[in-house]
């Protein structure tokens, strides 16, 4: 059996670039402009709110559709409920899950 190489080419280029951008799009979701705000504004106002201890946080702020997901790590364990109840408190936010990692365990000693 005898393959024309060039016709291979072109037959493998076009299957994969009918089929790339449908993978891609699957894979790459574009964030929304009102989502970028809303995870600028949740981010702020944690910040400005003082609920963060400065330097010893590393706090990372995404929305979806509203929904807010925070991530990163916090200084102590139970920082974490403080967070999460400032993030649910700005407007705009739909609901608020959260992925935290501590530098310690121990309570907060206030």
């Amino acid at each position: 059996m005898r393959i024309n190489f060039s016709k291979f080419m072109v037959t493998a280029v076009l299957a994969i670039s009918i089929g790339a951008p449908a993978a891609y799009a699957k894979t790459h979701v574009q964030t929304s402009a009102s989502d970028l705000a809303l995870a600028q504004t949740v981010e702020l106002q944690l910040k400005s709110s003082g609920v963060l201890e400065k330097g010893l946080t590393d706090v990372t702020v995404k929305s979806e559709n509203g929904n807010i997901v925070l991530s990163g790590w916090l200084q102590h364990a139970d920082d974490a409920r403080k967070v999460i109840a400032a993030a649910k408190n700005i407007e705009g936010v739909g609901s608020v899950k959260a992925n935290f990692r501590t530098w310690s365990s121990r309570r907060h000693p206030s």
